[in-house]
This record gives structure tokens, C-alpha cells and sequence, in this order.
């Protein structure tokens, strides 16, 4: 029981040591650059707002001019359709959207169970009867 007690610590110091190299971006920088960098650039495109084009506002001096002028047929201009590409990307950015929220999900529930196995380690130390004088391992 004193070897459990005693490696319980070392063991809880290990997880959590190894759940902060996890988290830490670096490890995924150094590790899977492409990866990375393609998770940034669809973040990045997600993050940017597209502009909108905006309708045009004509007062009642200009149409005034206009209609003076003879300039009564307007263009009409179509809305863009979206494209190929950006059909793809927006796919791929919700899919890997999904994905990282998965991942943190997991992890935090990760470092959740660890905190209460820390938590119910520490209770048991604290809690455990005490050992007759004389038993030794």
C-alpha cells in the first residue's frame, strides 16, 4: 500500500506532465507542420468576413438627372453563384471546425478525470487508516 501511495504521485505528475505536451500547439507545429498550417489557413478563411456587396441607394435629385438624360434602363446585375472552391472550403473549414471541437471536448474531459483522480488520491491519503507500528513491507 505504501509503494501505491508512493508511486501515485510520481504516476499523477507523469499524466499531467504528458496532458500539458498535448495541448501545447507547439508539439503540433513541430510534429505536423502541413497539418497545422492547413488548420490556420481554414480557421483564418472561417475568421475573415466575406464583404457583401451593398445595394445602391439612388436619391430623388439623381434619378431626377437620370430620367433628364434619358437613362431609363439600369443594368441588372446578377448575384454570383458560389464556386467550386469555396463550396470545398467552406465543407472542409465546418468539418475541421467539428473536429477541433471534438478534440477540445475530449481533452477537457481528459483533464477533468485526471483532476478527480488527483482529487480522490489526495482524499484517500488523507482518509486511509493508519498503519500498526510494528508491519513493515
Amino acid at each position: 500500500m505504501n509503494r501505491v501511495r508512493r508511486d501515485l504521485d510520481y504516476e499523477v505528475e507523469e499524466l499531467v506532465d504528458q496532458a500539458n505536451h498535448l495541448t501545447d500547439w507547439r508539439f503540433y507545429m513541430k510534429n505536423y507542420p502541413f497539418a497545422s498550417l492547413g488548420a490556420v489557413a481554414m480557421l483564418a478563411y472561417t475568421l475573415v468576413p466575406i464583404k457583401k456587396k451593398s445595394d445602391v441607394v439612388i436619391d430623388e435629385h439623381t434619378l431626377s438627372d437620370l430620367l433628364e438624360r434619358g437613362e431609363t434602363q439600369f443594368r441588372r446585375t446578377r448575384t454570383a453563384k458560389p464556386s467550386l472552391f469555396s463550396s470545398a472550403m467552406q465543407m472542409a473549414s465546418q468539418a475541421a471546425l467539428r473536429a477541433g471541437i471534438t478534440f477540445v471536448t475530449h481533452k477537457l474531459l481528459a483533464d477533468q478525470s485526471i483532476q478527480e483522480a488527483v482529487k480522490e488520491g489526495q482524499e484517500s491519503q488523507n482518509s486511509s487508516p493508519a498503519e500498526p507500528r510494528g508491519f513493515q513491507q
